[in-house]
């Protein structure tokens, strides 16, 4: 019996980082919300609408989105005129955290490779990537996404 209470205990603790916080926001015309995405958190746009005839927005460095993984800063907003109401979701599960940590390591294995390049890109769209150079990227560059891949010989 103490056993399976334990377990239980065990399970309750996994559900509930599990569970996903929703919120319903307002943003009045004119005006902007940023949502702050943890890492480890995974923003989903569930529902927005407009009181006006302006299109309601939800924004990643300029690129329009509806779900993303943080560390991140969502703006919400009004393309056009009138207020907005969004409901969104912040989930949180220990996948999605180590997915992120892992996604932003390369590793160099120690051995079984001879020759191996690091190569860093940046992208406008996460579709089309170019070669990049480390440095000061001012907020009005095009390409806003960037990756540290690894190429074997």
């Amino acid at each position: 019996m103490k056993y399976i209470l334990i377990l239980l205990a065990l399970v309750n603790v996994a559900t509930q980082s599990l569970q996903a916080q929703t919120t319903t926001v307002f943003v009045p015309n004119g005006s902007t919300q940023n949502v702050q995405v943890s890492a480890g958190q995974v923003f989903t746009l569930l529902d927005s609408g407009t009181n006006g005839s302006g299109i309601p927005t939800c924004f990643v460095n300029g690129i329009k989105v509806t779900t993303v993984a943080g560390p991140n800063t969502v703006t919400l907003g009004v393309t056009g005129s009138g207020s907005m109401t969004a409901t969104y979701k912040l989930s949180t599960d220990n996948q999605s955290a180590v997915a992120n940590v892992a996604s932003q390591a390369v590793v160099i294995p120690s051995t079984g490779i001879e020759n191996a390049d690091i190569i860093f890109e940046s992208s406008p769209d996460l579709v089309t990537w170019t070669a990049a150079v480390a440095g000061n990227y001012l907020p009005g560059s095009p390409n806003r996404f960037f990756r540290v891949r690894l190429v074997t010989h």
